[in-house]
């Protein structure tokens, strides 16, 4: 659930060292071995213990994870998340903790029409099966807290990887059952709010959160109004999307391909809406699009990759 915490890592390592189907590891294996996994793996680290694993697919390995993982392994934020008075704090904290922890990491809560939304999305493809694997976690975790019914779903471009879990917005007031008021004003005031692992952003990195936030508010963005809005010169940022193989009209079509999916699998907003959020003068030029992304309309998408409800059974819940 906390993606800073090493405990995923160190649960990956048992798995890699022992198979995913070995016993849950003893509590002072976490212990033992607490100097050895300071900080966090590089996504290289982090798809070779995937691959060393054992297990099938990600689906399969988060299941072994909601086996073995608790909160209390991510030590004083896990602590903090199971002692909140109610689910919807534990979340906000969550939220507090845990963004720009990664490179590239966006994680997202929303409230539309009485659901409760929370997306994982991670830029780029070092980092790409974290969302998979951290997304039923969180629904283990919200489904032990107030017995919601969770929706999970998920999704990767190669620009973009993702996964999004939700439930009905009456379980934010769950009482957490595991509520201490004396221990959560304790760790407010000895846990300093953590600084990000990553501070620094490319300019790609940089490029394609702007291109996110203008894309998001119906915006279209050209590369001269990017480049100021960078910090750069037209001409440096032209050579930089170069280096790496790409143009402007690439990395915004790719992030249009990419909210578009988003907003069909992850929402009820009409086509027409959608079209007018990503920029397109008409309908039938957003429809022209994704026919060209994938070889269908928006409504046969919405209709094939929008699912129910997920029963946490099925992801190893407990």
């Amino acid at each position: 659930m906390i993606l800073r915490s090493t405990a995923v890592y160190k649960l990956l390592h048992f798995y890699a060292a022992h198979g995913a189907d070995a016993d849950r590891p003893k509590p002072d294996y976490y212990l033992s071995r607490q100097t050895a996994w300071e900080g966090v793996a590089d996504g290289s680290e982090l798809n070779s213990l995937i691959e060393q694993s054992g297990a099938k697919d990600p689906m399969c390995l988060a299941s072994r994870l909601c086996r073995d993982y608790t909160p209390a392994l991510s030590g004083e934020v896990g602590y903090l998340w199971s002692c909140q008075e109610t689910l919807g704090e534990a979340i906000d904290t969550y939220l507090s903790y845990m963004p720009n922890q990664m490179p590239g990491l966006t994680i997202s809560k929303s409230v539309e029409n009485g659901v409760v939304t929370l997306g994982y999305r991670v830029r780029g493809n070092g980092y790409s099966h974290l969302p998979t694997l951290c997304v039923p976690l969180m629904a283990r975790e919200i489904t032990t807290a107030s017995g919601a019914q969770i929706e999970m779903a998920g999704s990767a471009s190669p620009l973009v990887s993702k996964a999004a879990l939700r439930f009905d917005a009456q379980h934010l007031g769950a009482r957490m059952p595991r509520n201490d008021p004396y221990l959560v004003a304790l760790m407010d005031e000895h846990i300093p709010q953590p600084e990000p692992l990553f501070a620094a952003k490319s300019t790609l990195e940089a490029l394609e959160s702007h291109l996110e936030k203008e894309l998001s508010n119906g915006g279209e963005p050209r590369i001269d109004n990017v480049a100021e809005a960078l910090g750069t010169s037209t001409r440096s940022l032209q050579r930089i999307l170069a280096s790496e193989d790409r143009t402007m009209s690439e990395v915004k079509d790719s992030m249009r391909h990419d909210r578009a999916t988003e907003l069909l699998t992850q929402t009820t907003t009409p086509i027409k809406s959608i079209a007018t959020e990503l920029g397109y003068a008409s309908v039938s030029a957003f429809y022209r699009a994704f026919g060209r992304w994938e070889n269908c309309s928006p409504g046969a998408y919405r209709k094939r990759y929008r699912r129910g409800p997920v029963a946490l059974s099925d992801v190893g819940a407990t």
